[in-house]
């Protein structure tokens, strides 16, 4: 995911060109499809969405306040930018654009136009070229770490020490914890994964990291080290969202099943505290908000909800309450068991809308996001791929991330060819069954 930086020439008359949005009323206001990132910048939440929008709103009651449309295509994440006069964060959207917006307290504005741009730390800007991160200064700086296509990109203060930590997600080789202070960036530490699909990374204290991934497992590593300290399974589906609180050892995950649940981190072990909350859509974005003592959920219907820490499911009731969204039932067929999880995002039936992603009706001969008044990503829709049981394996033996790069869809990847092979029969037998009633 190589990227060409833009002459200075050219960021200063895009600088110039700046795009303001309103606020508008607040009732009603909310994304037009999923959220699918939150941060926070003090007194306010900062959201990305599939439809390319972010919205600002009130931390405290969760009132939206004003939105703008940076023209990146959905939103992947978003980085919070402290210390400045106004609430900033640098959005990154598809193809790995990104955007630094603003809030003023009367409107919401596109900085200047810096593709690049994926971080900033006391006031540096942090780009990506070549595969490697740069710091900007004079004169500019590789920071170290591994190259490759960057994921995900968070930014904390360390414990104890004030220096900031970064976590590099990267969509093949790991995560990359960088300390940086006054004196430069370290390396602290890269935590390969063990080949899974990691979707998230945060640091639990100092020398710990957690990691969640496509196989639907939480893992704690030590950072320096590399070396796996505890795993746990989550659920049989991705993983996709990760908040932490490293001051009381508490972690939140978020699945593509929808369930977000509470872990204790001690020592060397995580534990199950409490299902938080069960949802009939893939969870892809939170916010742990531990002094106000809830989580914050992103809506598939573009809004946010406030789930109580203290948790709605606990353990002295099932592990894990029923699925709201239909699950197949045949456990015989093992072809219907792994379509559980896509059924989290897409149906069968043609009239099957109100879902994370397209119904799989008509699915067999068509192109590649095709289906109208869905907010695909850029790169799907320019793809060339139609959709056969050769590309679906294909997709799955790869990986979203792989197959279609720049893809929003949920990264996950089936390595064994009879698990492909059943799930693509099912789906075809699915289809069809479907299509007949």
């Amino acid at each position: 995911m190589a990227r060409v930086a833009r002459p200075a020439s050219i960021l200063l008359l895009l600088s110039c060109l700046v795009l303001c949005a309103t606020p508008a009323a607040a009732a009603g206001l909310r994304h037009g499809g999923p959220v699918t990132a939150i941060v926070e910048t003090g007194d306010h939440l900062f959201t990305g969405g599939f439809d390319g929008r972010v919205l600002v709103w009130r931390r405290h009651d969760l009132v939206p306040l004003a939105q703008i449309l940076p023209q990146i295509g959905s939103i992947d994440h978003l980085v919070a930018l402290p210390g400045r006069d106004a609430p900033a964060v640098i959005a990154t959207g598809d193809g790995a654009r990104a955007r630094r917006i603003a809030w003023t307290g009367e409107t919401m504005t596109i900085e200047e136009t810096a593709p690049a741009i994926v971080a900033e730390v006391d006031g540096r800007a942090i780009r990506v070229e070549g595969g490697r991160l740069v710091s900007e200064g004079t004169p500019d700086r590789v920071l170290p770490g591994r190259a490759g296509p960057l994921q995900r990109v968070t930014v904390h203060r360390q414990t104890g020490s004030g220096d900031r930590v970064l976590c590099l997600v990267r969509r093949e080789s790991g995560v990359d914890v960088l300390r940086w202070s006054e004196d430069g960036a370290v390396l602290l530490g890269h935590v390969r994964g063990n080949d899974i699909a990691t979707l998230d990374a945060a640091m639990i204290d100092d020398a710990q990291l957690l990691t969640v991934g496509s196989d639907g497992r939480l893992r704690l590593w030590a950072t320096a080290t590399g070396v796996e300290l505890a795993q746990v399974e989550v659920g049989a589906a991705p993983v996709i969202g990760l908040a932490v609180d490293p001051t009381r050892g508490l972690a939140v995950t978020a699945g593509a099943d929808g369930t977000l649940t509470r872990w204790r981190v001690q020592g060397e072990r995580i534990e199950l505290e409490a299902v938080l909350a069960q949802y009939a859509f893939p969870l892809l974005a939170i916010l742990l908000d531990a002094p106000a003592g809830r989580v914050v959920v992103g809506l598939a219907d573009g809004g946010l909800e406030a789930v109580p820490l203290a948790g709605k499911v606990t353990l002295d009731a099932p592990a894990r309450p029923p699925v709201l969204f239909a699950h197949v039932t045949d456990e015989d067929d093992p072809g219907a068991r792994l379509f559980n999880a896509c059924r989290a995002c897409h149906g069968l039936g043609e009239d099957d809308e109100g879902k994370m992603g397209p119904t799989f009706a008509g699915l067999f001969g068509r192109k590649a996001g095709s289906v109208p008044g869905y907010p695909y990503s850029r790169a799907l829709e320019e793809s060339d791929v139609i959709w056969t049981a050769a590309t679906l394996s294909a997709l799955f033996a790869q990986g979203p991330e792989n197959y279609v790069p720049g893809t929003t869809m949920p990264l996950q990847r089936l390595p064994d060819p009879a698990d492909r092979a059943a799930l693509v029969a099912y789906i075809a037998r699915a289809i069809e069954e479907e299509a007949k009633r």
